[in-house]
């Protein structure tokens, strides 16, 4: 799979592989960047859609995103043309028909007050459909513009507009400053850290810290921990590193064991095992960890 950074970009070079945008405007304070895909020729198949530090917010064009598995089993399989989903901790399993084309929308939790008007934690563990969260009128205008764009930069541009309008129409309040520093430690940490450490680091108790940081985010800061943890581990591997025990120590974890067993209980597999679905899954297969980088959170 090629990745292509957008500058000087043709249509017939985007048409395969990964375009990665930066936003413009007023976009840029709640979305840290695009990410268009197109893939086709291939055989029928699934994409894990792993926990992330994102939210999830992906846009189909052409055919709508058949999501076969929920992160919460709870929720029942379903198909959408645009969706959010919270933060959660189990992956999603997403069909695809051997071809597609798309973009993903790299959103913090900490912003989806300002984007969308209500919290990331009332976001965890679902997938709604952008309609409900935007209105049906501003849904189908997305869409719709995006579907008839003649290019990557051409579809990032309507991004940059239309978002940009959703954040000037949406007013809200900011998340508290110390769920803001509690992520950004947890960030900052890789996830190499504790829930005593980051309740200590922004002077709450862990149980205050629990209760607000779960209502702002959608996972307990045990939770969120691990997930961060799960993300750089991912991006170890992705890396090229040598051995599983080796990104157990760099990652954090106690030991191969307790690697392997988060791995398991948040891919849904095990490391080697996804590391072989690597190879055949254009959907997820993308941009080597910019993870590293943090997200946008809206506030400075």
């Amino acid at each position: 799979m090629i990745l292509f950074v957008l500058g000087s970009l043709t249509e017939d070079e985007a048409a395969s592989g990964h375009v990665i945008a930066y936003p413009k405007g007023s976009a840029a304070s709640v979305v840290g960047r695009y990410e268009g895909h197109s893939f086709s020729g291939l055989e029928p198949g699934f994409h894990r859609g792993l926990p992330s530090r994102a939210l999830t917010f992906r846009i189909g064009l052409g055919e709508p995103v058949q999501i076969a598995r929920m992160p919460d089993p709870a929720q029942a399989a379903a198909a959408h043309h645009a969706f959010v989903g919270g933060l959660h901790s189990a992956s999603a399993l997403v069909a695809h028909p051997g071809r597609g084309s798309g973009v993903g929308i790299d959103v913090s939790p900490l912003v989806a007050r300002r984007l969308f008007g209500l919290p990331g934690g009332q976001l965890g563990s679902l997938v709604v459909d952008l309609a409900d969260l935007v209105g049906c009128d501003l849904a189908r205008e997305l869409n719709e513009r995006l579907a008839t764009a003649g290019s990557w930069p051409a579809r990032f541009g309507v991004l940059d507009r239309l978002l940009g309008r959703l954040v000037a129409r949406t007013r809200a309040t900011e998340p508290p400053p110390e769920v803001i520093e509690a992520w950004r430690f947890t960030l900052a940490r890789g996830g190499r850290t504790t829930v005593g450490e980051v309740a200590d680091h922004v002077s709450w108790s862990r149980r205050h810290l629990g209760t607000r940081f779960g209502q702002e985010l959608g996972l307990s800061p045990k939770t969120a921990i691990r997930v961060i943890r799960f993300e750089r581990t991912c991006a170890l591997l992705l890396g090229g590193a040598t051995s599983l025990a080796a990104v157990a120590v760099a990652a954090g974890y106690y030991d191969q064991a307790h690697l392997n067993r988060d791995f398991v209980h948040l891919a849904g597999c095990t490391p080697l095992a996804w590391l072989g679905e690597e190879m055949y899954d254009p959907p997820r297969e993308e941009f080597p960890f910019v993870q590293d980088e943090p997200l946008s959170t809206g506030a400075s």
